[in-house]
């Protein structure tokens, strides 16, 4: 199996949505890809079209350290949300009503796509980081045996990634708390 490198901060899924349709001067509809428009955030630069696919990605960015690079846990876990999330999307485009099932699947994508960032995992690994340079300080004063601390904290340096997807259902929770409310553009203006 292939390993899966290309892992979107933002998911294909989600730009799609956000896509313009219409090709560029010159350019025939059959040769067109709908693409997103990115601006460069210094706005210096005038903003060009690119595919979903190939926007706001990095490679292997959620990969784990014992991550098999063919199976890396958390870019398979956020795939079947990906999955969930376009089977709800089709149904709000249809104007369905949404089940408590697809309810509790839409908010718990808005909330993993919360986490997603760099500053959501780096700050998650820095508070890790923090708690068990501490951990480790009273260790040392009351044990001298460091291996039960390394056994501990084996791992640790992958709790900002990991973060991302075990805050998801606690966030997800606390967003259905609130309600959930999908406003449909009708306007005929995309």
């Amino acid at each position: 199996m292939a390993e899966k490198k290309k892992q979107h901060i933002i998911p294909e899924c989600y730009l799609k949505s956000f896509v313009d349709d219409t090709p560029p001067a010159g350019v025939s509809m059959e040769l067109y890809e709908p693409a997103v428009w990115i601006t460069d955030k210094s706005l210096k630069e005038a903003s060009r079209r690119r595919a979903p696919n190939n926007v706001l990605w990095k490679n292997r960015y959620y990969n784990l350290e014992a991550d098999n690079p063919s199976r890396p846990r958390i870019e398979e876990e956020l795939a079947w949300l990906e999955g969930r999330y376009a089977k709800v999307l089709e149904a709000l485009r249809r104007r369905h009503e949404l089940s408590v099932r697809q309810a509790i699947e839409i908010a718990l994508f808005v909330a993993v796509l919360f986490g997603r960032t760099n500053s959501f995992i780096s700050n998650m690994q820095n508070q890790i980081d923090e708690i068990e340079h501490l951990y480790r300080q009273v260790d040392r004063a009351y044990n001298e045996n460091e291996s039960v601390s390394d056994e501990y904290w084996e791992g640790s340096s992958d709790g900002g990634k990991l973060s991302l997807i075990l805050t998801g259902p606690a966030l997800a929770q606390r967003l259905l708390s609130f309600g959930i409310t999908v406003v449909v553009n009708e306007s005929g203006v995309p």
